[in-house]
């Protein structure tokens, strides 16, 4: 099987967008962190109601622990922090009403509710499980937008968030590990879907061998990705065709075309001598992450801000995206293979 990695234009990126989005299928919605704050029944800051009936700032009586607790219902405790005056008797607590903020790194810090890692309402308390789907698309003429056949690999995977936890992309602010694959492709309920027996006969089964490890394997080794945000203060363009604008202006203009946002960009592993990244020539269609990284921009992603309202530089909840590249195969009825992707992400 020889394969040579394309550019992706404009153009083709909406066509693919579209047919990825009328593809997508129905996934559970990914939860917790910030949005509720409420982790724990007897906390002291559950935004919900802020009244967890065995915690002590009760509403209901206003003195459920003692007296002397600091929501006493004499509220006329020298020392305790919620005086009814001013919320504020105790400079310094943990609960001033003033800006919820006076202490850094305590734990209901208002600026960005994740100051301290692992207390109660930490916003990314370690690694996440993940689920999704690359959908390799076979195209009879991808120009004209008559497919071939569709092929579904299923994936598992852990998402970990932070600068540093990606050998070699010191710029990534997280990593997704893939941990399992199954192919699910079954032209016999969906006649859309490839029959995998022919593809593997013909040598042609393009997923299967992005996904071994032991053949190209680019879709198998860990994806280092960025946020959005970063995206746009590294200034990085993520395809080398001036013609196509993957800024992160671009990408968001581009994927607002289809009522998305874009969050994040994703990047491939080179360094593999038996990767298509790396034999293909994908250095000669986008760019790395930073000068002279193995990192080259492979995919973007977007939610759907009415199925998945974290609009954070954390993964969490559901996402569509897309590759940079297509590959030129010249196959047994077809001409092109492209790739898109689902993925939802645990809290």
């Amino acid at each position: 099987m020889t394969l040579s990695i394309a550019r992706l234009t404009k153009l083709l990126f909406l066509l693919l967008l579209a047919s990825s989005l009328a593809a997508c299928s129905t996934r559970r919605t990914g939860g917790g962190g910030d949005d509720d704050d409420d982790d724990s029944a007897v906390d002291d800051d559950d935004a919900a109601d802020d009244d967890d009936a065995a915690d002590d700032d009760d509403a209901a009586d206003d003195d459920d622990v003692t007296t002397g607790d600091d929501d006493d219902v004499d509220d006329d405790d020298a020392a305790d922090d919620d005086d009814a005056a001013d919320d504020d008797d105790v400079t310094g607590d943990d609960d001033d009403a003033a800006d919820d903020d006076d202490v850094t790194g305590d734990d209901d810090d208002a600026a960005d509710d994740d100051d301290v890692t692992g207390d109660d309402d930490d916003a990314t308390s370690g690694p996440a499980l993940a689920d999704g789907t690359y959908v390799v698309t076979y195209w009879e003429d991808l120009g004209a937008g008559i497919p071939f056949c569709e092929q579904r690999i299923e994936f598992t995977a852990v998402v970990t968030h932070g600068f540093g936890v990606l050998s070699g992309c010191s710029a990534c602010t997280g990593r997704i590990d893939f941990v399992s694959f199954n192919d699910v492709s079954n032209p016999g309920s969906n006649p859309d879907h490839c029959d995998v027996s022919a593809l593997d006969a013909l040598g042609e089964n393009v997923g299967a061998a992005l996904v071994d490890s032991g053949a190209y394997g680019d879709f198998a080794t860990p994806l280092g990705f960025i946020d959005a945000n970063s995206h746009a203060l590294l200034g990085l363009d993520l395809t080398v065709d001036p013609g196509n604008d993957n800024t992160a202006a671009g990408l968001e203009a581009t994927w607002s075309g289809a009522g998305l946002d874009y969050t994040h960009a994703a990047f491939l592993d080179s360094s593999p001598a038996n990767s298509l990244a790396s034999s293909g020539g994908l250095s000669a269609v986008v760019n790395p992450i930073a000068p002279n990284s193995d990192f080259l921009a492979g995919w973007s992603l977007a939610r759907n801000p009415a199925t998945n309202p974290n609009g954070g530089a954390t993964l969490q909840g559901e996402y569509v995206g897309n590759a940079f590249f297509v590959l030129n195969i010249g196959g047994s009825g077809y001409e092109t293979v492209s790739f898109t992707m689902e993925l939802d992400v645990g809290p």
